[in-house]
């Protein structure tokens, strides 16, 4: 698949940043959780894409967070900085796990998990061999006690200007042509044939065939002030249809737009099929009982 090819299903040499140890039995000594920083290509050129993968390693039985960590729990962050013309776009992160926690349900990654950071350069560059960037990561490990780690480093790519005009961008390594074909990407819906996610009646209805790879699933991933209640599975006619309660607070939306956001899943791994979606709430109705007008 080429870089170009991927980054469209999705919309659109190694740092090592801690010294791996053997993980304690104890969980009250902090957990030594690793990052290595990879470009995708051996190369960056002009007006192409370039991806950074992220790898962390966790030891065995702890586990990081997903960008929504669910009922406890801190997003696992990444920054990218580059230089000027260079368009960092948001991390892309993979199918995460369903992590039962006492108070609820949580969701994270254990023992390795890359996330992706696309990049756009720009048309042109001034005449330098390199391209430089600085990566850094926050995180909070746990395993019955948790621990906040962060980790930083610097990566340098090789500049490649094409010797003519429309070449074909640099092709992935061949560690990342598998990598990326991973069902466990998340890929637009419209990509799923005959699967469609809308509004109605304070739910998002998420309906579409039946996956022989295992039963429909919702994970959350709410906009600010957007809480979701608990799925509602029904399969009729070879069709599934989840039907997913919401409420909105417009007081702690952030002046952001409310999205009924989340991921559709199939089956019960993490490296199962999965898909974005993302439906805008119209709050302009406020007779809608879902919309909370003031802090309670």
């Amino acid at each position: 698949m080429s870089m170009t090819g991927w980054l469209l299903l999705l919309l659109l040499p190694f740092a090592n940043l801690s010294a791996p140890e053997e993980a304690s039995s104890s969980p009250d000594i902090r957990p030594e959780v690793s990052m290595k920083v990879l470009s995708c290509t051996e190369v960056v050129g002009p007006d192409t894409w370039l991806v950074l993968a992220c790898t962390f390693n966790i030891p065995d039985k702890w586990h990081i967070y997903w960008k929504n960590p669910g009922i406890s729990g801190v997003p696992t962050e990444i920054r990218v900085e580059g230089p000027d013309g260079f368009v960092i776009k948001p991390v892309v992160y993979p199918r995460p796990q369903v992590i039962p926690d006492s108070g609820g349900i949580t969701y994270g990654y254990e023992k390795e998990v890359t996330l992706l950071v696309p990049i756009h350069p720009p048309a042109t560059w001034p005449d330098q061999p390199e391209v430089e960037f600085k990566v850094s990561a926050d995180w909070l490990v746990c395993r019955g006690a948790c621990f906040f780690g962060e980790a930083e480093t610097t990566i340098r790519i090789p500049w490649l200007v094409p010797a003519e005009q429309g070449a074909e961008p640099p092709p992935l390594k061949p560690w990342a042509t598998t990598l990326l074909a991973e069902a466990y990407w998340p890929r637009p819906l419209k990509r799923r044939p005959e699967t469609t996610a809308k509004i109605v009646d304070s739910r998002l209805i998420i309906e579409g065939r039946v996956s022989q790879v295992g039963k429909a699933g919702f994970l959350p991933d709410p906009t600010p002030g957007v809480t979701f209640g608990e799925p509602v599975h029904t399969i009729n006619d070879g069709r599934f249809v989840l039907s997913v309660p919401f409420r909105v607070r417009l007081a702690d939306t952030l002046g952001q737009p409310p999205l009924a956001r989340g991921l559709l899943t199939f089956g019960d791994k993490a490296t199962m099929p999965v898909f974005d979606v993302s439906v805008p709430i119209n709050v302009s109705s406020t007779n809608d009982s879902s919309v909370i007008n003031e802090k309670e």
